[in-house]
């Protein structure tokens, strides 16, 4: 998969639009447009950014991996529930899914933090 189409990828996984994109790196929408189409050419500290905005490697972006996180230290589940490719024994975990775990991980982490709380 190229660079556009990851591109386009992670901007749906995330429900932006190209223009809300555009406006968070600072750039027209046709500028970003023609990134996802492959039409135009990055420069590093757009790469960076980009990398920054979606959370993922610059290997990822790049297309040199297929792992979108940093395989040290800690692995933020938050983060990682917004990978749409996820599956539990082979069946497909859908938006759906992934939007129901992630709350219910929430509530999980929230009762920890104020039975903490609570003990101090």
């Amino acid at each position: 998969m190229g660079i556009g189409k990851r591109l386009q990828l992670l901007r749906k996984e995330h429900g932006m639009s190209q223009q809300d994109v555009a406006d968070k790196l600072h750039i027209g929408r046709s500028t970003y447009a023609g990134y996802e189409l492959g039409a135009r050419e990055m420069n590093y500290e757009t790469l960076k950014r980009l990398s920054d905005l979606y959370q993922v490697t610059l290997d990822y972006l790049l297309g040199r991996t297929e792992h979108r996180f940093e395989k040290q230290g800690l692995t933020n589940v938050k983060e990682l529930l917004l990978n749409s490719d996820l599956h539990w024994d082979g069946v497909h975990l859908t938006k759906e899914d992934l939007l129901l775990i992630r709350g219910l991980l929430e509530e999980i982490v929230l009762q920890r933090l104020n039975k903490d709380s609570n003990i101090n």
